[in-house]
This record gives structure tokens, sequence and C-alpha cells, in this order.
């Protein structure tokens, strides 16, 4: 909350009962006013001086893109917290997001947007760091975070197995979902 309220960029801090990810996700989303919506959580520390004029000059110009940082983590790799149009999300019930409970939210939408609609931009001079995970030197960049994700040269660990394991199994369903969602993008 402190954070958000030192941006130059118009924000609304919306404060409700922890639930999983994706609900949390999926309210936020519903209740976004701006034309973008940026899917982030609170372990991310920005290294870059100027990063939300950067982000709405870049969104200005490209509208109907996704757009994601160097999270010096998986980037180029995995749209990790990305910037998306409202448009978008009103169309897709939050890309359908509201079924996970915490992992691969990023991964459906970097498919989506990547792979169906070719719409996903990296913004390797937009740096953030995540609080709760460090990169280490034998972090091998080409690997997914859908398979990597026990790995630990990666630097990230679950927290919950089981949870994971859930996920997992929604999001291979869920990937039957991500033609349609683009197809009600691109309507």
């Amino acid at each position: 909350v402190e954070m958000a309220a030192s941006w130059e960029m118009s924000t609304h801090v919306l404060i409700g009962e922890r639930t999983t990810m994706g609900a949390m996700t999926l309210e936020m989303a519903k209740k976004a006013t701006g034309r973008s919506i940026w899917l982030m959580n609170d372990d991310i520390v920005h290294l870059t001086f100027g990063w939300d004029r950067l982000v709405d000059e870049v969104t200005k110009q490209r509208s109907g893109h996704a757009f994601f940082p160097d999270d010096s983590l998986f980037s180029p790799q995995l749209a990790c917290f990305p910037v998306l149009p409202r448009m978008h999300a009103e169309a897709t019930d939050c890309f359908g997001v509201g079924r996970y409970e915490r992992y691969l939210i990023d991964s459906i939408i970097s498919d989506l947007y990547s792979f169906m609609l070719d719409r996903l931009v990296y913004l390797p001079q937009w740096k953030i760091r995540h609080l709760n995970a460090q990169p280490t030197s034998t972090l091998d960049p080409t690997r997914w975070f859908r398979t990597a994700v026990n790995d630990p040269t990666r630097g990230y660990q679950p927290v919950q197995n089981e949870m994971l394991e859930r996920d997992q199994a929604r999001y291979v369903e869920h990937q039957k979902d991500v033609k349609g969602m683009a197809e009600k993008i691109y309507a």
C-alpha cells in the first residue's frame, strides 16, 4: 500500500479477505477501472527508476498487448507479473484464473498472449526482483516454470507441493480454453 501511494500513475488499493491467488486476482480484475491491469503480488521490488512512466508509455503505444518485466528469475521465458488490457480480462472472465489456488496463473496468460495472440512483449529495461527468491549462477534461462518449479537451481521453491499438483492439473485442463479466450479477445 505504501509503495502504490508513491506511484505517479493512478492507483486504487483494494483490501479484502485473503483467499486463493486465483480468487483474489479475479476480484481485483473485476474492480479495476483503468485501461490496463497489472497482476502482481507483495513480493516484488522495483529496480528501474521511472518504470511506471515506461509501462504507461508502452501500453498506450501497443494497446491490445500484454507486457512483462525482467523479473531476474524467469524472464524472458515466463511473463511473470504481466500488465494486461482490462478489456481482455473482462472478455475472458480474467483469463479463467479464478480456478487456480496459487500457481501457473502467469503460465496460462503467457500461453494465451504468446502462442495464440502473438501479443506478448518482454520489457527487459523494466527490472524487478522477487523478494521470495533469488536467481543462482546455475540458472538455466531456457527452462520454463511449469517444468522446473521443483529444481533447486531455479532459486524458487513452491511452498505447497500439494497445491502445485492441483494447480498443474487445472492448468492442463485449462489449456482447452486458451483458443476460446483468444477468439473472445479478437471479437
